[in-house]
Protein backbone atom coordinates (compact mmCIF):
# COMPACT_ATOMS: atom_id res chain seq x y z
CA UNK A 1 0.00 0.00 0.00
CA UNK A 2 1.41 3.36 -1.01
CA UNK A 3 0.03 6.51 0.56
CA UNK A 4 0.91 9.36 -1.75
CA UNK A 5 0.60 13.09 -1.09
CA UNK A 6 1.09 15.33 -4.08
CA UNK A 7 1.59 19.04 -4.62
CA UNK A 8 2.92 20.90 -7.59
CA UNK A 9 5.10 24.00 -7.28
CA UNK A 10 6.52 25.78 -10.31
CA UNK A 11 5.75 22.74 -12.46
CA UNK A 12 7.76 20.39 -10.25
CA UNK A 13 5.82 17.65 -8.54
CA UNK A 14 6.55 17.07 -4.88
CA UNK A 15 5.50 13.66 -3.62
CA UNK A 16 5.09 13.78 0.15
CA UNK A 17 4.21 11.15 2.66
CA UNK A 18 3.24 11.50 6.30
CA UNK A 19 4.13 7.87 7.07
CA UNK A 20 6.33 5.73 4.85
CA UNK A 21 4.87 2.32 4.03
CA UNK A 22 6.51 -0.64 2.34
CA UNK A 23 4.57 -1.27 -0.84
CA UNK A 24 3.75 -4.87 0.03
CA UNK A 25 2.47 -4.36 3.55
CA UNK A 26 0.05 -2.17 5.45
CA UNK A 27 2.07 -1.60 8.56
CA UNK A 28 5.75 -2.27 7.95
CA UNK A 29 7.56 1.07 7.78
CA UNK A 30 10.96 2.01 6.53
CA UNK A 31 13.05 3.54 9.25
CA UNK A 32 14.39 7.06 8.96
CA UNK A 33 17.89 5.62 8.69
CA UNK A 34 16.90 3.40 5.76
CA UNK A 35 15.29 6.29 3.94
CA UNK A 36 18.25 8.59 4.54
CA UNK A 37 20.67 5.89 3.35
CA UNK A 38 18.65 5.39 0.19
CA UNK A 39 18.36 9.10 -0.50
CA UNK A 40 22.08 9.56 0.01
CA UNK A 41 22.66 7.40 -3.04
CA UNK A 42 21.11 10.00 -5.31
CA UNK A 43 21.89 12.92 -3.01
CA UNK A 44 19.26 15.38 -4.24
CA UNK A 45 16.06 15.04 -6.25
CA UNK A 46 15.11 17.20 -9.21
CA UNK A 47 15.30 16.77 -12.98
CA UNK A 48 17.56 19.80 -12.89
CA UNK A 49 19.74 18.37 -10.14
CA UNK A 50 23.44 18.17 -10.90
CA UNK A 51 24.92 14.73 -10.35
CA UNK A 52 27.32 14.27 -7.52
CA UNK A 53 30.89 14.93 -8.60
CA UNK A 54 29.99 16.83 -11.78
CA UNK A 55 29.47 20.46 -12.67
CA UNK A 56 26.80 20.26 -15.32
CA UNK A 57 25.54 16.70 -15.76
CA UNK A 58 21.98 16.35 -14.49
CA UNK A 59 19.93 13.40 -13.45
CA UNK A 60 17.15 12.78 -15.93
CA UNK A 61 13.51 12.35 -15.03
CA UNK A 62 13.83 8.68 -15.89
CA UNK A 63 16.74 8.23 -13.50
CA UNK A 64 14.76 9.85 -10.72
CA UNK A 65 11.72 7.71 -11.53
CA UNK A 66 13.85 4.61 -11.39
CA UNK A 67 15.31 5.65 -8.07
CA UNK A 68 11.93 6.37 -6.60
CA UNK A 69 10.49 3.12 -7.78
CA UNK A 70 13.36 1.30 -6.12
CA UNK A 71 12.15 2.46 -2.71
CA UNK A 72 8.53 2.95 -3.77
CA UNK A 73 7.76 5.30 -0.92
CA UNK A 74 8.06 9.04 -0.93
CA UNK A 75 9.98 10.92 1.66
CA UNK A 76 9.53 14.72 1.93
CA UNK A 77 12.85 15.29 0.18
CA UNK A 78 11.87 13.07 -2.77
CA UNK A 79 10.89 14.97 -5.92
CA UNK A 80 9.52 13.36 -9.03
CA UNK A 81 9.62 15.16 -12.35
CA UNK A 82 6.07 14.14 -13.18
CA UNK A 83 3.63 12.57 -10.78
CA UNK A 84 0.20 11.06 -11.19
CA UNK A 85 -1.90 9.02 -8.81
CA UNK A 86 -4.33 6.20 -9.24
CA UNK A 87 -8.02 6.94 -9.47
CA UNK A 88 -8.78 5.12 -6.25
CA UNK A 89 -6.29 7.02 -4.13
CA UNK A 90 -7.04 10.16 -2.10
CA UNK A 91 -4.35 12.70 -1.45
CA UNK A 92 -3.87 15.17 1.37
CA UNK A 93 -1.14 17.78 1.29
CA UNK A 94 1.07 17.91 4.37
CA UNK A 95 4.51 19.25 5.14
CA UNK A 96 6.18 18.55 8.48
CA UNK A 97 6.52 21.47 10.91
CA UNK A 98 9.85 20.11 12.08
CA UNK A 99 11.53 16.78 12.66
CA UNK A 100 8.59 15.56 14.74
CA UNK A 101 5.45 13.97 13.39
CA UNK A 102 3.50 17.25 13.45
CA UNK A 103 2.28 18.45 10.07
CA UNK A 104 0.95 21.62 8.51
CA UNK A 105 -0.07 22.76 5.05
CA UNK A 106 2.34 24.63 2.83
CA UNK A 107 2.10 28.41 2.85
CA UNK A 108 -1.09 29.35 0.96
CA UNK A 109 0.77 32.30 -0.57
CA UNK A 110 2.86 29.90 -2.64
CA UNK A 111 1.78 29.15 -6.18
CA UNK A 112 0.46 25.69 -5.38
CA UNK A 113 -1.95 23.50 -7.30
CA UNK A 114 -3.14 20.31 -5.63
CA UNK A 115 -4.66 17.13 -7.06
CA UNK A 116 -7.50 15.22 -5.51
CA UNK A 117 -8.59 11.69 -6.31
CA UNK A 118 -9.22 11.04 -10.01
CA UNK A 119 -6.39 13.51 -10.55
CA UNK A 120 -8.82 16.42 -10.83
CA UNK A 121 -7.07 19.71 -10.42
CA UNK A 122 -8.46 21.98 -7.69
CA UNK A 123 -7.44 25.51 -6.80
CA UNK A 124 -6.30 26.82 -3.47
CA UNK A 125 -7.57 27.15 -0.83
CA UNK A 126 -10.45 24.74 -1.45
CA UNK A 127 -8.26 21.67 -1.32
CA UNK A 128 -5.27 21.97 0.94
CA UNK A 129 -6.30 24.79 3.28
CA UNK A 130 -8.49 22.53 5.41
CA UNK A 131 -5.35 20.94 6.78
CA UNK A 132 -3.77 24.29 7.58
CA UNK A 133 -2.48 24.60 11.11
CA UNK A 134 -4.03 27.74 12.66
CA UNK A 135 -2.45 27.34 16.09
CA UNK A 136 0.31 25.23 17.61
CA UNK A 137 2.28 24.93 20.81
CA UNK A 138 5.08 26.78 19.02
CA UNK A 139 2.95 29.76 17.94
CA UNK A 140 0.60 30.21 20.93
CA UNK A 141 1.18 27.63 23.67
CA UNK A 142 -1.17 29.17 26.25
CA UNK A 143 -4.03 29.27 23.79
CA UNK A 144 -3.33 25.70 22.63
CA UNK A 145 -3.67 24.50 26.20
CA UNK A 146 -7.09 26.14 26.44
CA UNK A 147 -8.32 24.93 23.03
CA UNK A 148 -7.29 21.36 23.75
CA UNK A 149 -8.82 21.39 27.23
CA UNK A 150 -12.16 22.32 25.68
CA UNK A 151 -11.81 19.50 23.12
CA UNK A 152 -11.81 21.92 20.20
CA UNK A 153 -8.87 20.03 18.65
CA UNK A 154 -7.74 16.42 18.67
CA UNK A 155 -4.03 17.02 19.04
CA UNK A 156 -2.60 18.92 22.04
CA UNK A 157 0.15 20.27 19.81
CA UNK A 158 -1.87 21.95 17.07
CA UNK A 159 -5.31 22.85 15.76
CA UNK A 160 -6.26 22.70 12.09
CA UNK A 161 -8.47 24.98 10.04
CA UNK A 162 -10.92 22.14 9.53
CA UNK A 163 -11.30 21.77 13.30
CA UNK A 164 -11.87 25.49 13.72
CA UNK A 165 -14.54 25.53 11.02
CA UNK A 166 -16.30 22.59 12.66
CA UNK A 167 -17.06 24.66 15.76
CA UNK A 168 -20.46 26.38 15.67
CA UNK A 169 -20.52 27.87 19.16
CA UNK A 170 -17.78 28.75 21.60
CA UNK A 171 -17.73 28.70 25.39
CA UNK A 172 -16.27 31.36 27.74
CA UNK A 173 -12.83 29.89 27.23
CA UNK A 174 -10.89 33.06 28.05
CA UNK A 175 -12.59 34.08 31.27
CA UNK A 176 -10.44 34.71 34.35
CA UNK A 177 -10.71 31.09 35.48
CA UNK A 178 -10.12 29.21 32.24
CA UNK A 179 -7.94 31.31 29.97
CA UNK A 180 -6.61 34.15 32.02
CA UNK A 181 -3.04 33.93 30.72
CA UNK A 182 -3.91 33.92 27.02
CA UNK A 183 -2.50 37.13 25.55
CA UNK A 184 -3.62 36.88 21.92
CA UNK A 185 -6.39 35.06 20.10
CA UNK A 186 -6.09 36.21 16.49
CA UNK A 187 -6.58 32.56 15.50
CA UNK A 188 -10.24 33.07 16.38
CA UNK A 189 -10.75 34.57 12.91
CA UNK A 190 -10.77 31.02 11.49
CA UNK A 191 -13.79 29.91 13.57
CA UNK A 192 -16.03 31.02 10.74
CA UNK A 193 -19.16 29.13 11.81
CA UNK A 194 -19.32 30.82 15.21
CA UNK A 195 -21.87 33.66 15.10
CA UNK A 196 -21.90 34.96 18.69
CA UNK A 197 -19.40 35.83 21.42
CA UNK A 198 -20.99 34.31 24.54
CA UNK A 199 -21.62 35.96 27.87
CA UNK A 200 -18.45 36.18 30.00
CA UNK A 201 -16.28 34.98 27.10
CA UNK A 202 -13.16 36.76 28.42
CA UNK A 203 -14.63 38.20 31.60
CA UNK A 204 -11.97 39.36 34.00
CA UNK A 205 -9.10 38.46 31.66
CA UNK A 206 -6.24 40.80 32.55
CA UNK A 207 -3.75 39.24 30.09
CA UNK A 208 -5.58 39.36 26.75
CA UNK A 209 -4.11 42.09 24.51
CA UNK A 210 -5.63 41.43 21.11
CA UNK A 211 -8.19 39.28 19.37
CA UNK A 212 -9.46 38.93 15.82
CA UNK A 213 -13.08 37.79 15.57
CA UNK A 214 -14.37 35.76 12.65
CA UNK A 215 -16.46 37.89 10.32
CA UNK A 216 -19.39 35.56 11.01
CA UNK A 217 -19.87 37.19 14.44
CA UNK A 218 -23.10 39.20 14.66
CA UNK A 219 -23.46 39.58 18.44
CA UNK A 220 -21.16 40.12 21.41
CA UNK A 221 -22.94 39.35 24.68
CA UNK A 222 -22.80 40.48 28.29
CA UNK A 223 -19.37 41.01 29.89
CA UNK A 224 -17.68 39.31 26.94
CA UNK A 225 -14.50 41.37 27.44
CA UNK A 226 -15.46 43.27 30.59
CA UNK A 227 -13.68 43.57 33.91
CA UNK A 228 -15.99 43.29 36.97
CA UNK A 229 -16.08 46.40 39.13
CA UNK A 230 -14.80 44.60 42.23
CA UNK A 231 -11.86 43.16 40.30
CA UNK A 232 -11.02 46.57 38.86
CA UNK A 233 -11.19 48.18 42.27
CA UNK A 234 -8.76 45.54 43.52
CA UNK A 235 -6.26 46.44 40.81
CA UNK A 236 -7.37 44.25 37.91
CA UNK A 237 -6.62 46.13 34.68
CA UNK A 238 -7.66 45.06 31.19
CA UNK A 239 -4.74 44.97 28.73
CA UNK A 240 -7.01 44.69 25.70
CA UNK A 241 -5.82 47.10 23.01
CA UNK A 242 -7.10 45.58 19.77
CA UNK A 243 -10.34 43.90 18.69
CA UNK A 244 -10.60 43.23 14.95
CA UNK A 245 -13.26 41.45 12.90
CA UNK A 246 -16.24 43.59 13.94
CA UNK A 247 -17.49 43.88 10.36
CA UNK A 248 -20.88 42.19 10.84
CA UNK A 249 -21.61 42.80 14.52
CA UNK A 250 -25.09 44.26 15.00
CA UNK A 251 -25.61 43.84 18.76
CA UNK A 252 -23.33 44.39 21.75
CA UNK A 253 -24.52 43.22 25.16
CA UNK A 254 -24.44 44.66 28.64
CA UNK A 255 -21.01 45.75 29.94
CA UNK A 256 -19.31 43.90 27.09
CA UNK A 257 -16.19 46.11 27.21
CA UNK A 258 -16.53 47.59 30.71
CA UNK A 259 -13.21 48.88 32.12
CA UNK A 260 -11.32 48.11 28.89
CA UNK A 261 -9.20 51.12 29.71
CA UNK A 262 -6.52 50.56 27.08
CA UNK A 263 -8.84 50.41 24.10
CA UNK A 264 -8.58 53.53 21.94
CA UNK A 265 -10.47 52.55 18.78
CA UNK A 266 -13.03 49.97 17.69
CA UNK A 267 -14.06 49.62 14.06
CA UNK A 268 -17.71 48.67 14.04
CA UNK A 269 -19.45 49.09 10.69
CA UNK A 270 -22.90 50.29 9.67
CA UNK A 271 -24.21 46.83 10.62
CA UNK A 272 -24.18 47.95 14.27
CA UNK A 273 -27.71 48.74 15.51
CA UNK A 274 -27.94 47.95 19.24
CA UNK A 275 -25.85 48.84 22.29
CA UNK A 276 -26.97 47.56 25.69
CA UNK A 277 -26.36 49.03 29.13
CA UNK A 278 -22.80 50.01 30.05
CA UNK A 279 -21.21 48.52 26.93
CA UNK A 280 -18.24 50.92 26.96
CA UNK A 281 -18.50 52.10 30.56
CA UNK A 282 -15.18 53.31 31.99
CA UNK A 283 -13.32 52.80 28.70
CA UNK A 284 -11.62 56.08 29.44
CA UNK A 285 -9.29 56.06 26.42
CA UNK A 286 -11.82 54.84 23.86
CA UNK A 287 -12.25 57.72 21.41
CA UNK A 288 -14.12 56.09 18.52
CA UNK A 289 -16.18 52.96 17.87
CA UNK A 290 -16.44 53.30 14.08
CA UNK A 291 -19.62 53.68 12.04
CA UNK A 292 -22.63 54.44 14.26
CA UNK A 293 -24.95 55.67 11.52
CA UNK A 294 -27.48 52.83 11.79
CA UNK A 295 -27.71 52.56 15.57
CA UNK A 296 -31.33 52.64 16.72
CA UNK A 297 -31.00 51.51 20.34
CA UNK A 298 -28.60 52.62 23.08
CA UNK A 299 -29.22 51.78 26.73
CA UNK A 300 -28.23 53.55 29.93
CA UNK A 301 -24.60 54.19 30.90
CA UNK A 302 -23.44 52.95 27.52
CA UNK A 303 -20.57 55.45 27.29
CA UNK A 304 -20.40 56.60 30.90
CA UNK A 305 -16.89 57.74 31.84
CA UNK A 306 -15.59 56.69 28.43
CA UNK A 307 -13.38 58.80 26.18
CA UNK A 308 -15.78 58.85 23.23
CA UNK A 309 -15.32 62.03 21.16
CA UNK A 310 -18.03 61.79 18.53
CA UNK A 311 -21.31 59.92 18.37
CA UNK A 312 -23.36 60.30 15.20
CA UNK A 313 -26.53 58.18 15.19
CA UNK A 314 -29.20 60.07 13.23
CA UNK A 315 -31.68 57.16 13.52
CA UNK A 316 -31.49 56.90 17.29
CA UNK A 317 -34.45 58.37 19.19
CA UNK A 318 -35.57 55.60 21.54
CA UNK A 319 -34.60 57.48 24.69
CA UNK A 320 -36.65 56.89 27.84
CA UNK A 321 -36.50 57.94 31.47
CA UNK A 322 -34.28 54.89 32.14
CA UNK A 323 -31.65 55.93 29.56
CA UNK A 324 -29.59 57.58 32.29
CA UNK A 325 -25.85 58.38 32.33
CA UNK A 326 -25.61 57.53 28.65
CA UNK A 327 -22.78 59.88 27.67
CA UNK A 328 -21.76 61.34 31.02
CA UNK A 329 -18.09 61.91 31.64
CA UNK A 330 -16.01 61.42 34.77
CA UNK A 331 -14.93 63.50 37.72
CA UNK A 332 -14.39 67.24 37.71
CA UNK A 333 -10.66 66.81 37.06
CA UNK A 334 -11.12 64.50 34.07
CA UNK A 335 -11.17 65.34 30.38
CA UNK A 336 -14.51 66.36 28.83
CA UNK A 337 -14.44 64.04 25.83
CA UNK A 338 -17.73 64.14 23.89
CA UNK A 339 -17.89 67.17 21.61
CA UNK A 340 -20.16 66.00 18.79
CA UNK A 341 -23.53 64.37 19.46
CA UNK A 342 -25.99 63.87 16.60
CA UNK A 343 -29.19 61.94 17.22
CA UNK A 344 -32.73 61.99 15.80
CA UNK A 345 -33.43 65.07 17.91
CA UNK A 346 -36.77 65.76 16.21
CA UNK A 347 -38.36 62.64 17.67
CA UNK A 348 -36.86 62.51 21.15
CA UNK A 349 -39.47 63.16 23.86
CA UNK A 350 -37.39 63.14 27.05
CA UNK A 351 -33.83 63.82 28.10
CA UNK A 352 -33.14 61.47 31.03
CA UNK A 353 -31.07 62.00 34.18
CA UNK A 354 -27.35 62.63 33.66
CA UNK A 355 -27.74 61.96 29.95
CA UNK A 356 -24.81 64.11 28.91
CA UNK A 357 -23.25 65.43 32.11
CA UNK A 358 -19.76 66.90 31.77
CA UNK A 359 -19.47 66.77 27.99
CA UNK A 360 -17.82 69.24 25.61
CA UNK A 361 -20.80 69.92 23.36
CA UNK A 362 -21.42 73.60 22.60
CA UNK A 363 -24.98 73.44 21.36
CA UNK A 364 -28.17 71.55 22.14
CA UNK A 365 -30.29 71.43 18.95
CA UNK A 366 -33.99 72.12 18.58
CA UNK A 367 -36.09 69.33 20.07
CA UNK A 368 -39.75 69.95 19.25
CA UNK A 369 -41.08 66.90 21.12
CA UNK A 370 -39.08 67.00 24.37
CA UNK A 371 -41.33 67.45 27.41
CA UNK A 372 -38.79 67.15 30.24
CA UNK A 373 -35.07 67.59 30.87
CA UNK A 374 -33.83 65.28 33.61
CA UNK A 375 -31.66 65.57 36.68
CA UNK A 376 -28.12 66.73 35.88
CA UNK A 377 -28.69 66.08 32.18
CA UNK A 378 -26.25 68.74 30.97
CA UNK A 379 -24.66 69.70 34.29
CA UNK A 380 -21.07 70.97 34.19
CA UNK A 381 -20.89 71.08 30.40
CA UNK A 382 -18.12 73.66 30.36
CA UNK A 383 -18.47 74.56 26.68
CA UNK A 384 -22.26 74.61 26.38
CA UNK A 385 -23.45 77.95 25.02
CA UNK A 386 -26.76 77.45 23.26
CA UNK A 387 -30.00 75.58 23.94
CA UNK A 388 -32.26 74.92 20.96
CA UNK A 389 -35.99 75.59 20.79
CA UNK A 390 -38.06 73.22 22.95
CA UNK A 391 -41.71 74.36 22.68
CA UNK A 392 -43.15 71.34 24.51
CA UNK A 393 -40.75 71.21 27.45
CA UNK A 394 -42.69 71.89 30.64
CA UNK A 395 -40.27 70.75 33.36
CA UNK A 396 -36.55 71.12 34.00
CA UNK A 397 -35.47 68.77 36.76
CA UNK A 398 -32.83 69.24 39.47
CA UNK A 399 -29.30 70.26 38.44
CA UNK A 400 -30.18 69.96 34.73
CA UNK A 401 -27.92 72.87 33.69
CA UNK A 402 -25.93 73.26 36.89
CA UNK A 403 -22.58 75.05 36.48
CA UNK A 404 -22.55 75.58 32.72
CA UNK A 405 -20.38 78.75 32.74
CA UNK A 406 -20.85 79.69 29.07
CA UNK A 407 -24.58 78.95 28.81
CA UNK A 408 -26.66 81.85 27.48
CA UNK A 409 -30.44 81.36 27.64
CA UNK A 410 -30.78 84.38 25.36
CA UNK A 411 -28.27 83.12 22.79
CA UNK A 412 -30.82 83.37 19.96
CA UNK A 413 -32.48 86.47 21.32
CA UNK A 414 -35.53 84.54 22.42
CA UNK A 415 -36.45 81.96 25.05
CA UNK A 416 -35.84 78.29 24.25
CA UNK A 417 -38.61 77.29 26.71
CA UNK A 418 -41.85 79.13 25.83
CA UNK A 419 -44.06 76.64 27.71
CA UNK A 420 -41.86 75.72 30.64
CA UNK A 421 -43.78 75.73 33.95
CA UNK A 422 -41.44 74.14 36.53
CA UNK A 423 -37.79 74.84 37.30
CA UNK A 424 -36.58 72.43 39.98
CA UNK A 425 -33.77 72.53 42.51
CA UNK A 426 -30.46 73.97 41.29
CA UNK A 427 -31.53 73.60 37.65
CA UNK A 428 -29.58 76.73 36.60
CA UNK A 429 -27.21 76.99 39.55
CA UNK A 430 -24.25 79.32 38.85
CA UNK A 431 -25.95 80.79 35.77
CA UNK A 432 -23.94 83.69 34.33
CA UNK A 433 -25.41 84.08 30.84
CA UNK A 434 -27.64 86.61 29.15
CA UNK A 435 -31.22 87.69 29.86
CA UNK A 436 -33.26 84.58 30.72
CA UNK A 437 -36.99 84.76 30.01
CA UNK A 438 -39.57 82.19 31.17
CA UNK A 439 -43.07 83.27 30.06
CA UNK A 440 -45.07 80.50 31.79
CA UNK A 441 -42.97 79.30 34.75
CA UNK A 442 -45.06 79.08 37.95
CA UNK A 443 -42.70 77.12 40.22
CA UNK A 444 -39.06 77.89 41.03
CA UNK A 445 -37.33 75.43 43.35
CA UNK A 446 -34.56 75.48 45.94
CA UNK A 447 -31.37 76.94 44.52
CA UNK A 448 -32.80 77.07 40.98
CA UNK A 449 -30.61 80.12 40.30
CA UNK A 450 -28.29 79.80 43.26
CA UNK A 451 -25.06 81.79 42.89
CA UNK A 452 -26.22 83.31 39.60
CA UNK A 453 -24.28 86.44 38.62
CA UNK A 454 -24.63 89.57 36.51
CA UNK A 455 -27.79 88.73 34.62
CA UNK A 456 -31.54 89.32 34.39
CA UNK A 457 -34.05 86.58 35.10
CA UNK A 458 -37.51 87.42 33.90
CA UNK A 459 -40.83 85.60 34.41
CA UNK A 460 -43.95 86.28 32.38
CA UNK A 461 -46.41 85.61 35.22
CA UNK A 462 -47.00 88.00 38.11
CA UNK A 463 -45.16 87.36 41.37
CA UNK A 464 -48.40 86.23 43.01
CA UNK A 465 -48.81 83.43 40.46
CA UNK A 466 -45.36 81.97 41.00
CA UNK A 467 -44.18 79.76 43.86
CA UNK A 468 -40.60 80.70 44.73
CA UNK A 469 -38.57 78.66 47.20
CA UNK A 470 -37.02 81.07 49.70
CA UNK A 471 -33.57 79.88 48.59
CA UNK A 472 -34.37 79.97 44.89
CA UNK A 473 -31.77 82.72 44.35
CA UNK A 474 -29.50 81.98 47.30
CA UNK A 475 -26.12 83.73 47.07
CA UNK A 476 -27.00 85.29 43.71
CA UNK A 477 -25.02 88.47 43.01
CA UNK A 478 -25.95 91.50 40.92
CA UNK A 479 -28.97 89.95 39.23
CA UNK A 480 -32.30 91.50 38.33
CA UNK A 481 -35.53 89.51 38.82
CA UNK A 482 -38.67 90.60 36.99
CA UNK A 483 -42.19 89.14 37.25
CA UNK A 484 -44.76 90.24 34.64
CA UNK A 485 -42.80 93.40 33.96
CA UNK A 486 -42.32 94.31 37.63
CA UNK A 487 -38.88 94.13 39.20
CA UNK A 488 -38.40 92.62 42.66
CA UNK A 489 -38.60 95.12 45.48
CA UNK A 490 -35.69 95.67 47.81
CA UNK A 491 -37.50 93.59 50.40
CA UNK A 492 -37.95 90.74 47.95
CA UNK A 493 -34.27 90.81 47.02
CA UNK A 494 -33.48 90.53 50.72
CA UNK A 495 -36.03 87.77 51.29
CA UNK A 496 -34.59 85.68 48.48
CA UNK A 497 -30.97 86.30 49.56
CA UNK A 498 -29.95 88.23 46.47
CA UNK A 499 -27.03 90.60 46.77
CA UNK A 500 -27.44 93.69 44.60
Amino acid sequence: MTITHIIKIDNKAYILNETAYVITTDDEHYTDAEILEHNAELDIWNEDTIKEGTENEHYTAEEIDAHNEELDIWDISTIKAEAMIDDDETTVIYVPIDSTNDYKVLNPDLNIVGYNYNSHQVSKPEYYEQAKIICSIETNPKLMEVLYSYHYCANPKYMTLAEAKAITSIEPILDSENGNQVETFNEFQYFTNVTEIPENFARGNTYLREITLPKSITAIWRMAFGIPGAMHNAGGISKLVKVDGLDNVSTVGRNAFQFAENLTTLNFTNKLTTLDTGVFAYCKNLKSIGDTSNITSVMSSCFVYSGIRTFVAPKFNSITSTSTWMFSSGNDTDDLPLNTLILDWNNITILPDYFCKRCSIEKIPDMPKVTQIGRGTFAKCQNLKEIGYMPNCTRIVQFAFDSCPQLDLNYRGTTPFPNLTVIEKCAFQNYKGGHAYFPKVNSVGLGAFESAENTTIEFGLPFSSITFHTDAFKNATNITVICNGVEFTEAQYTTYKITK
